[in-house]
């Protein structure tokens, strides 16, 4: 997995990877099939969790607020770097606008 370190911010809430995304990380690919399944990784940070989610082909959403997006976006490139790839999908979701905004932008059927 390719990350950028945004200028060694890698410690600030939003551009690092919390042990919460390795856990859940190893905890669904533990005995779990998420093929096919959509996923929306709320408050991405960085992208681990839905990168790692779509290369065992989850169909994820990734989602951050506008201050990391473009960090998000760039680690999702850097690891599918391919434009035939759809997934993950990034969205951006600032919680002031409320997650009634999300329920537009993340296809439920």
């Amino acid at each position: 997995m390719k990350l950028v370190d945004p200028n060694g911010l890698s410690t600030t809430t939003g551009w690092r990877t919390w042990n919460a995304a390795l856990v859940t990380r190893e905890f669904l690919f533990t005995d779990r099939s998420i093929k096919d399944k959509r996923i929306v990784d709320i408050s991405s940070g960085n992208g681990v969790l839905a990168i790692a989610l779509t290369q065992q082909g989850g169909l994820v959403y990734a989602t951050e607020c506008d201050l990391c997006i473009e960090l998000l976006k760039a680690n999702i490139s850097n690891n599918f770097p391919s434009k035939e790839n759809t997934f993950p999908h990034v969205v951006t979701l600032n919680w002031d606008e409320g997650i009634t905004s999300l329920a537009n932008l993340v296809p439920l059927e």
